[in-house]
């Protein structure tokens, strides 16, 4: 399923690449309520959001924006249900492009376990 979002907003304030600016947007758009603190992966209601780090480095920018617009892989299949939200379906490309830049800037993190694959209301 598609969805007409018309002209995305090719630039907004800071340039291609900030990872500045993509540090500030990872807070700004909440990546690690999803991902984790360390935006290494976590169980997101029983399903488990992936290492961003490591998809940043994996994925060519492009790729990384393909899968936060449209929730597709590189290859073309579909990521998740849970991606993308309407907000992040309209991001200008700059602030993918820092957000990619500050997440390759990070360290390399082993994704995180999970402690269940099972729905946060059944955790003890």
């Amino acid at each position: 399923m598609t969805k007409d979002h018309g002209a995305l907003p090719s630039t907004v304030a800071g340039g291609p690449g900030n990872a500045a600016l993509g540090a500030r947007l990872v807070g700004v758009y909440g990546c690690n309520g999803c991902h984790g603190k360390a935006l290494a992966g976590e169980d997101f209601y029983g399903m488990v959001a992936p290492n961003l780090r490591r998809r940043a480095r994996e994925w060519a920018r492009e790729d990384f924006a393909r899968a936060v617009r449209h929730s597709l892989r590189p290859d073309g299949t579909s990521i998740s249900w849970a991606m993308p939200t309407e907000m992040f379906a309209v991001m200008a490309d700059n602030e993918i492009a820092a957000i990619h830049a500050h997440l390759r800037r990070l360290p390399a993190a082993t994704d995180a376990q999970p402690v269940t694959l099972k729905h946060r209301l059944f955790k003890a």
